[in-house]
């Protein structure tokens, strides 16, 4: 899964919670699933590959969090 693949993902998953918590409260809930993604990875794959994706995603988030 490459970074735009698990940003989308990410963003999906957490569609439905905006009408019931703050815009910090949603964007730390999505950070966890960052995190989440990192544990739940393969041990074969190389660990700086995992987190620059995961580094991308967060900066993709972030922005589509701040709306550009």
């Amino acid at each position: 899964m490459n970074a735009k693949q698990l940003a989308n993902k990410i963003l999906a998953n957490t569609q439905g919670a905006t009408p019931y918590v703050s815009e910090d409260v949603l964007l730390s809930m999505r950070k966890a699933q960052i995190l989440n993604w990192i544990f739940m990875q393969d041990v074969d794959t190389s660990l700086p590959k995992i987190l620059q994706t995961a580094k991308d995603a967060n900066d993709i988030i972030y922005q589509r969090h701040q709306g550009k």
